[in-house]
């Protein structure tokens, strides 16, 4: 009985972890280097107002950047590659809109 409370036990561990990284990950990277991208958004010129992004990936050369509009109405993947030592506008896309414009998801899933 001990040994088979101890293996759930670890599973679930195990299932959080898992899980979990991702998000770490993320918030890590934003934490990290977000602040070189929070006003980048404009860059698209479609994108007006944010509630939150999030660093999806980061290099030296290259970022994905997770910007939610606010009211949470639309989620947008912008990617920006440094050229010069500066950040360049790459190109974005509408990963998930209310308006019915775009049905994709994330993961780790923000909303």
């Amino acid at each position: 009985m001990k040994k088979k409370t101890v293996l759930i036990v670890l599973i679930l561990i195990i299932c959080v972890l898992i899980i979990g990284i991702p998000y770490i990950s993320v918030e890590i990277k934003t934490y990290k280097y977000g602040n070189q991208f929070q006003e980048r958004y404009t860059d698209t010129n479609m994108i007006t107002d944010i509630e939150y992004y999030k660093v999806f990936s980061y290099s030296e050369t290259k970022a994905k950047i997770l910007y939610v509009e606010s009211g949470h109405e639309t989620g947008n993947f912008v990617w920006f590659k440094k050229e010069d030592g500066k950040w360049q506008y790459d190109h974005w896309e509408t990963i998930w809109s209310e308006n019915g414009s775009a049905d994709g998801w994330t993961f780790p899933f923000y909303r």
